[in-house]
């Protein structure tokens, strides 16, 4: 598992920014993501089962994210991980 060394004051800000659900999403990708590969394999069906959220803030979180450069889209339900 990937161990993010990120201290409370980063949290605070990241809390301001984004809604509970978001972080929940971000924790279950870093959390699924392989680190010799930094791939994360999962859809947005198998994300909704495990998290009980829905398919639009899932979406969305994962548009955020592609936007921000965090993720990438290789093929269908797997994603290129770039937390860095």
């Amino acid at each position: 598992m990937m161990k993010i060394n990120i201290d409370k004051e980063k949290i605070k800000i990241i809390k301001n920014i984004v809604k509970s659900r978001e972080i929940e999403i971000i924790s279950y990708i870093l959390d699924k993501t392989d680190l010799e590969t930094n791939l994360f394999i999962g859809t947005y069906r198998k994300i909704k089962t495990d998290l009980q959220t829905s398919q639009v803030t899932i979406a969305n979180t994962m548009k955020k994210l592609q936007e921000k450069g965090y993720i990438e889209l290789v093929q269908n339900g797997v994603w290129r991980v770039n937390f860095k």
